[in-house]
């Protein structure tokens, strides 16, 4: 999708600004870009979720209207 590739343009954008400030050591900017990773997948895993949610409003919103939709009774 379109938005992966901005969300991975923002990532690089992203570790570059903070790469070029503060850790020195090689274990310090790994440890850096493990973090800023884990942030990344958290974000566009909730982009993925808000996709869903709006696709399955839409979804809903195309049910047509008439259609009465009931909960299944149960026996007594």
């Amino acid at each position: 999708m379109n938005f992966c590739y901005y969300i991975n343009k923002l990532k690089l954008k992203y570790e570059e600004e903070n790469m070029s400030s503060s850790p020195k050591t090689l274990k310090e900017r790994l440890d850096c870009l493990e973090q800023n990773d884990l942030i990344f997948k958290k974000g566009k895993q909730a982009v993925m979720e808000t996709i869903q949610e709006i696709r399955l409003k839409i979804k809903l919103s195309q049910t047509p209207k008439n259609l009465d939709i009931k909960k299944p009774q149960t026996l007594i």
